[in-house]
């Protein structure tokens, strides 16, 4: 399914138009209200919109059975024809070429630090200079934060409004061991760290789950589904630490467009507890944004706090 459906209603409104919010149970917690400077070109959003903005996201409490369930290795998937460093290459060069995309992902997690939360965040790919990802971690709680790119510059919104990042002439840093070690806490922004910072995503970590950096032992795997009349392969990487308590990692990719489309972390925090963190993510292709959507303040512009 393309965009061209979501042109004239969703793509036609700001950044949260689409954030619907899983209404689970417990209370809610206010999304950060948007600040005045980016807008796009077709005005202010709807009041069912504005409705969603002030419903914010819901605390969960309770997950569909086999909702964090990674099986082992070779019980249920095939050895892949490719190898796990090939695999995340050939994903960062389709992240690089990736246009006018969207993909409306559910984002889920259990941790004893901040409770239980599910939400809907969206990515807005118009080319590698025009987007917006939104994107939330366990440390911001219930806050959804965003990266934007106007094509000229950059920036990240958090509880203390928009903030300019690295500019697209700067060189990409590279994977550390200690960002290993962080992303399964953070993968929900990490995974689009090229358009955070320019970095290769997929292939450096791959490379180092491959090389047992962090006490990781990882495996490729596919297996052919059907879907209807037609089939569809996709690849499985499973990554397993021992250190620091069990870590357990399961990324599922589509072969044909190397996009990440199930993302699962079983871990352990630095107290021993555990915790689970899910990510699914329905990416549609085709049409174009409206001018306007990924516009950014002005340089030195005041700007309202996103609290």
């Amino acid at each position: 399914m393309g965009l061209p459906n979501y042109v004239g209603r969703e793509m036609r409104t700001f950044a949260f138009a689409a954030l619907a919010v899983l209404a689970l149970s417990g209370c809610s917690k206010p999304v950060p209200k948007e600040d005045a400077g980016p807008t796009a070109s077709n005005g202010p959003t709807s009041p069912t919109q504005d409705e969603l903005l002030k419903e914010g996201v819901e605390k969960a409490t309770k997950r569909e059975p086999g909702h964090y369930d990674i099986v082992a290795p070779g019980t249920k998937w095939d050895p892949a024809t490719t190898s796990m460093v090939d695999l995340g290459d050939r994903m960062d060069a389709k992240v690089k070429a990736t246009k006018n995309s969207l993909c409306r992902a559910v984002l889920t997690y259990d941790d004893p630090t901040v409770g239980s939360l599910t939400g809907r965040p969206e990515i807005k790919i118009q080319d590698d200079r025009h987007f917006e990802l939104q994107y939330m971690l366990p440390e911001t709680k219930s806050e959804f934060n965003r990266i934007r790119a106007d094509g000229e510059r950059r920036a990240q919104l958090g509880e203390d409004g928009w903030q300019s990042l690295a500019s697209f002439s700067s060189d990409a840093p590279a994977m550390t061991d200690m960002d290993v070690l962080e992303w399964p806490r953070k993968f929900p922004l990490e995974m689009f760290s090229y358009y955070k910072e320019g970095s290769d995503a997929w292939g450096p970590l791959f490379r180092a789950w491959a090389n047992g950096v962090g006490g990781y032992k990882a495996v490729v795997e596919e297996q052919t589904f059907k879907q209807g009349d037609k089939k569809a392969t996709h690849y499985r990487v499973y990554a397993h630490s021992e250190e620091s308590g069990k870590t357990t990692i399961e990324v599922i990719v589509d072969k044909v467009h190397l996009r990440p489309l199930t993302i699962k972390v079983d871990g352990t925090l630095a107290s021993g507890e555990r915790y689970n963190m899910y990510w699914s993510g329905d990416w549609q292709t085709g049409g174009k944004y409206d001018e306007g959507v990924f516009n950014l303040p002005k340089p030195g512009a005041k700007v309202a706090k996103a609290t």
